[in-house]
């Protein structure tokens, strides 16, 4: 929500795969690969409307509800400085027409 919010000429979300049988997940994970990744694979392929919209957290092709401060400016400003200081990087500054 933060990059979709500081960079708006720029589609962003955050997408969850889910629990998947990969190495990590393990045999008892409930979603194959192809699954996992079939929102990632067409949120940055599709020109269809609904994959150039900005600031989801999806999974499984649909957008999740968020906690109420993950919508809040000020805590998603208080996440990027807390990165910031800690890995001693920094977010760009936009572009004009909002592009990273």
């Amino acid at each position: 929500m933060a990059m979709a919010r500081r960079y708006p000429g720029t589609v962003t979300n955050a997408v969850c795969p889910g629990w998947v049988r990969t190495r990590m997940g393990g045999r008892g994970a409930p979603t194959d690969v192809r699954t996992g990744a079939a929102t990632q694979v067409w949120l940055a392929g599709s020109d269809e409307p609904e994959a150039l919209r900005s600031g989801r957290y999806m999974r499984h092709m649909k957008e999740l509800v968020v906690a109420e401060q993950a919508a809040d400016a000020a805590v998603q400003e208080a996440l990027i400085d807390a990165c910031r200081r800690l890995s001693g990087i920094g977010l760009p500054e936009p572009r004009p027409g909002g592009g990273v």
